[in-house]
């Protein structure tokens, strides 16, 4: 998960580079929860949100996001430029 959320930040030109951030998050006690992430994401001020929402809610959602997708092969994460 840490290569994509290094990918949402730089396409979101949050960091000039995600070493800062990776040293945060990788250094949470919950990590490497969802958790971790979010708190992370927030601690370097980054607006971020979870929610739980069905597929066909996804035409709500920005732009640019990343995912956590629980199906009946597991789960996994994702960023919206992977769809």
């Amino acid at each position: 998960m840490i290569k994509l959320a290094e990918k949402y930040i730089n396409y979101n030109n949050y960091f000039p580079d995600s070493i800062d951030f990776n040293e945060y998050y990788l250094s949470h006690p919950d990590y490497p929860s969802l958790y971790a992430l979010t708190e992370t994401l927030s601690f370097f001020g980054i607006e971020n949100g979870v929610a739980n929402i069905v597929a066909e809610q996804y035409q709500n959602l920005p732009d640019c996001f990343l995912t956590l997708i629980n199906s009946n092969v597991g789960v996994d994460w994702y960023g919206s430029w992977d769809f």
